[in-house]
């Protein structure tokens, strides 16, 4: 293999993972693009060099988003199934204010780690640490 077919080859790595980042981007609104982004970012973090920081940076980010949404769903199952009928208004819209905040805090919280793998990812540089939960890893 050429050297110039080894650069495409990386460089259309490279776009892969930034896709992959766009996607999970994307998918906090238009939510089957996180799952489509977790099952890529799962099959591909294996791979050698900087994309294997990378993807395992997307997979656990994606993980702990899908986790979230699902056990905030559940507890709105939950509340629904659970809570008395005459239960008081104000304390279902406290609970339901609260589960909103905190699918709006993992969505923020995943949007800052794309956007720091993005910036990492176009500066071709590994991430020193994508098993770590921090918003904004070195």
């Amino acid at each position: 293999m050429s050297t110039a077919e080894s650069s495409i080859d990386t460089g259309a790595n490279g776009s892969a993972v930034a896709r992959n980042y766009a996607f999970i981007l994307v998918g906090g609104i238009v939510f089957p693009l996180v799952i489509v982004a977790h099952f890529i970012a799962r099959k591909r973090r294996k791979l050698t060099g900087f994309e294997q920081s990378h993807y395992m940076f997307q997979y656990r980010t994606t993980s702990i988003a899908l986790l979230s949404l699902v056990v905030a769903v559940l507890i709105a199952v939950a509340m629904f199934v659970w809570m008395p009928p005459k239960a008081p208004q104000q304390h279902v819209q406290i609970i339901f204010a609260f589960l909103n905040s905190l699918v709006w805090l993992t969505m923020l919280w995943g949007a800052a780690r794309c956007i720091r793998g993005l910036y990492l990812c176009g500066a071709r540089r590994v991430i020193q640490n994508s098993k770590t939960f921090w918003i904004w890893p070195q």
